[in-house]
C-alpha cells in the first residue's frame, strides 16, 4: 500500500477567517484554470489551526460505480463545488486513481456545544 502524503493547507472560512488544516498531496496537484480544485493554497505562514467544532464544507461526489466521497472545500469558491466537476480520488489501497463527479454540496457546520465549557 503506498504511503499517502500530506501538506498544510489553508482553508477559508464562509466568514473569511483563516486555518491551517492538513490535505492529501494528491488532492492539492489537481488544478483546474491553473488553481487548486479544492481551492486554498499551501500555507507559508501559520494560520490558527482548525478548531475540531468547525466541520468544513464539502464537495458530495460520486463515482461510476456508485461509491460516494466527501472532498473537503477549501475555499467558498474552490472549482470542486461545481456540480458536475471531476476529481481523481486515490483509493487508500494504492490502487489505480478512480474519476468522481461532484453531484452536490455540504455547507459548514460549527457544533457550538463542542466550544463551550
Amino acid at each position: 500500500m503506498a504511503k499517502r502524503t500530506f501538506k498544510t493547507w489553508v482553508y477559508t472560512s464562509d466568514g473569511g477567517l483563516t486555518f491551517n488544516r492538513k490535505a492529501a498531496t494528491d488532492y492539492t496537484v489537481q488544478v483546474d484554470g491553473g488553481d487548486p480544485k479544492i481551492g486554498g493554497a499551501l500555507a507559508e505562514a501559520y494560520h490558527t489551526p482548525m478548531p475540531a467544532a468547525l466541520k468544513p464544507r464539502v464537495a458530495l461526489c460520486a463515482d461510476s460505480a456508485g461509491y460516494t466521497y466527501r472532498i473537503v472545500a477549501y475555499t467558498p469558491d474552490a472549482p470542486i463545488l461545481t456540480v458536475g466537476a471531476t476529481f481523481l480520488v486515490m483509493p487508500r489501497d494504492g490502487g489505480t486513481a478512480i474519476t468522481a463527479t461532484c453531484y452536490g454540496t455540504e455547507g459548514e457546520r460549527t457544533h457550538w456545544k463542542k466550544l463551550t465549557p
